[in-house]
């Protein structure tokens, strides 16, 4: 029997709640530190809380059971890492889950993440996740980049040019 906590952050405005999970820890005390890190670090304009959920694991697929159990998985970026493993563990194309509960989100990123795992290894899955977003970038800036040459054509003659490494200049995206 094996226990995980995953700490979830719960932001409250006065139109919405928005839940961002922040990470799966192997000890209370790991999710604790991490979560103390993150409350120094918000805004004192927001009104946040803090969630942190014990799983009890039997033999529900997860990739903390892979070979270096203690390596943690941070962020958005940990929590794709494990919905993919455990849809390809599960053999379940369709359904993303953490910890065997059912993620209701969609499973498109995810198939790209198990194919290239699949290539290079699962105990490399964080470079997986990490190549698929940076794919996605360059594709998007590629479809920018070619709308904007056919709807400036001749006159703009680098439009697209300039459309593409603008996109790839925003914040978010970089």
């Amino acid at each position: 029997k094996m226990t995980v906590y995953l700490l979830e952050m719960l932001i409250t405005t006065p139109e919405r709640v928005v839940s961002e999970p922040l990470g799966v820890y192997d000890t209370m005390r790991k999710a604790k530190s991490h979560m103390q890190k993150v409350e120094r670090l918000r805004p004192e304009t927001e009104s946040i809380s803090f969630n942190i959920m014990k799983f009890e694991m039997n033999d529900k697929p997860s990739i903390l059971k892979m070979k270096e159990i203690a390596m943690q998985y941070v962020g958005e970026e940990g929590l794709m890492a494990l919905k993919s493993y455990e849809m390809f563990v599960r053999d379940d194309w369709l359904h993303p889950s953490i910890l065997g509960m059912i993620w209701p989100h969609s499973p498109l990123w995810h198939w790209p993440v198990i194919a290239i795992s699949q290539l290079i290894g699962w105990e490399h899955v964080d470079i997986a996740v990490r190549l698929v977003s940076v794919i996605a970038s360059w594709l998007t800036a590629l479809a920018v980049g070619l709308m904007a040459s056919w709807l400036f054509g001749q006159r703009q003659a680098h439009a697209g040019w300039l459309a593409a490494l603008v996109y790839l200049s925003m914040g978010e995206v970089a």
